[in-house]
């Protein structure tokens, strides 16, 4: 089992933790918790109770929170210290971390299957994707920022994608960029591993 974290405090901003695993050929992710309002050592005790916890193998959780401090220990030690399991990832840029997420949702050319799905249980990412309401009966899905006049940019707006950005830091983390830059700075895609 892999999770996949994104942390939140606020009531406006969720804690998303993904759940997945492999099998088959595809990255599943099978249970989460998406919640707002509670600490990492909130998110732990639940997970703790998770039949499959026994199994987990890596956690990668947002850089841009794992190693911050406010007035505690940042997330990286709480896990670590309640665990003993590292909280992993880089920093990355929005754009590549979408560009990484989009290699892993276009079916297989040969099979027809997408190398990456959600389980139905999952009602916070599949809402971030825009496929189902979340538990709110609202639709929060990934969205473009729009310039004066309205129109989209290519700058995204990324407030509302916490489990999607968290299952992103994954694939960066497992797997690598979706593309990387050719010995003349041209963009070439990489393959899935």
């Amino acid at each position: 089992v892999y999770l996949a974290e994104d942390p939140g405090y606020s009531s406006e901003s969720p804690h998303a933790l993904e759940a997945g695993q492999f099998l088959d050929g595809q990255l599943r992710w099978f249970d989460e918790i998406y919640v707002t309002g509670k600490t990492t050592e909130a998110i732990i005790a639940t997970v703790r109770l998770r039949p499959w916890w026994k199994d987990v193998r890596k956690l990668v959780s947002d850089p841009h929170y794992k190693d911050a401090h406010n007035s505690m220990n940042s997330v990286g030690e709480t896990w670590l210290a309640l665990t003993g399991h590292v909280a992993r990832g880089e920093r990355v840029h929005v754009l590549p971390l979408i560009e990484r997420i989009r290699t892993f949702l276009k079916p297989d050319v040969f099979s027809g299957k997408s190398p990456m799905v959600w389980s139905p249980r999952c009602v916070g990412a599949l809402s971030e994707l825009g496929l189902v309401p979340n538990r709110h009966g609202n639709m929060k899905p990934f969205m473009w920022m729009k310039d004066a006049e309205g129109n989209p940019t290519n700058v995204p707006d990324d407030k509302d994608i916490h489990a999607i950005k968290a299952v992103g830091y994954f694939l960066v983390e497992h797997f690598g960029y979706g593309r990387r830059q050719g010995p003349r700075g041209q963009t070439a895609y990489m393959q899935i591993a």
